[in-house]
């Protein structure tokens, strides 16, 4: 095979992913819209691409489960995806010299959340930039106050002194995460009334002791931006008691770790708004006894205006979590030379608040918010 053919192809990490997050073949082909046949001719290529003997999937009556290569290519083949967006979203932007430049940072709890507000304000307008800057809570204050960043999106501090300017939006707690297709043991799930699903739903910790865990660290080495909620995580552990006897994957982000998990190879316990903006086939449950809630919300500098795509950014993410459904907000720029007016209908998919169905593919429960 020629050394070009043996290189990984974007479109079969892309099927391959879409795979993992079924578990079947067939729901996975039907959501691309190819045949089985091409879906599983694209991963024999895959598979065939990286090496001998290499086996993503183990395949048999009940669908499609990840083995250990195809757990490890979640998480690298997420990583390649988004270095391509990065790549192509760079390259465009570089020829908008007269692009307007908004640098945000936030805390990685929030990365599903920042990114799809990201997404809605960039698409489709050429001149408007925003930077992201990933960073733990502490840091995003000390870069919004030094003006390395004109807004951020964190967990707020108890003490703000007279250098920064604090809006809460919500107090986050820990939850349990899962495939929509795996119900946590021993969930506590009301019955459900007139057709409606359950709201008040909820897992108690001690009966999660044999559930397969995943984590966005590894055991021994955790992203500097990931150490917050690790000491969050474990501090909640050991308040009770709790260890966790299987531990399936550890990541080091939460993207690949969101993989897993909606691939049914796992659960994990994470912050509630960790995956808001990316729950496509994510479930999440209340969790007993209730930890602590943080509460966060934007942080500005004080005295100082903010952009209007800066401010765009932290009104659509307030309507994000107050509406809690997929619903149209209108955002807009001043008129200014140089700047196209943003007037456009965005389309925001999530789930937050009190919500109890956003996109139709995912839930999320009155207790979890």
């Amino acid at each position: 095979m020629k050394e070009r053919e043996q290189r990984l192809k974007l479109r079969q990490i892309e099927v391959f992913l879409v795979a993992a997050r079924h578990g079947n073949f067939g729901d996975a082909a039907r959501a691309l819209a190819i045949t089985p046949s091409a879906l599983s001719q694209t991963i024999a290529d895959l598979e065939h691409s990286i090496g001998d003997n290499v086996r993503l999937f183990a395949r048999d009556q009940s669908g499609a489960r990840l083995t250990v290569q195809g757990q490890l290519l979640v998480e690298r083949g997420g990583r390649l995806l988004g270095a391509e967006e990065e790549a192509r979203n760079a390259i465009a932007n570089a020829g908008n010299a007269d692009a307007t430049v908004s640098r945000i940072a936030y805390d990685p709890s929030f990365a599903g959340l920042a990114r799809g507000m990201f997404d809605t304000l960039v698409r489709g307008h050429d001149r408007l930039r925003l930077e992201a800057v990933e960073a733990d809570s502490d840091a995003v204050a000390q870069k919004v106050q030094s003006g390395d960043a004109e807004l951020g999106l964190a967990y707020l501090p108890s003490e703000t002194g007279d250098a920064l300017e604090t809006e809460a939006f919500a107090s986050e707690p820990l939850c349990v995460l899962s495939s929509l297709k795996y119900t946590p043991p021993q969930a506590i799930v009301p019955p459900h009334q007139d057709d409606k699903e359950p709201e008040n739903a909820y897992v108690m910790l001690e009966a999660l002791a044999d559930a397969p865990f995943a984590f966005p660290w590894f055991e021994k080495a955790t992203a500097p931006e990931l150490l917050p909620l690790r000491r969050r995580v474990e501090g909640y552990f050991q308040a009770h008691n709790f260890k966790p006897r299987r531990v399936v994957f550890r990541g080091s982000d939460l993207a690949s770790v969101l993989e897993v998990i909606r691939a049914g190879v796992a659960i994990a316990i994470l912050g509630r708004y960790a995956c808001l903006g990316d729950v496509d086939h994510l479930d999440t449950w209340p969790i007993r006894p209730a930890p602590e809630l943080r509460p966060f919300g934007t942080l500005r500098k004080k005295g100082v205006a903010v952009s209007v795509e800066a401010a765009a950014f932290g009104e659509g993410v307030r309507h994000e979590l107050s509406l809690g459904d997929t619903t149209g907000i209108v955002l807009r720029t001043k008129d200014r030379p140089g700047t196209p007016a943003l007037d456009r209908k965005a389309t925001l998919h999530t789930a937050g608040g009190a919500a109890t169905s956003v996109k139709g593919k995912s839930r999320t429960r009155k207790g979890a918010a």
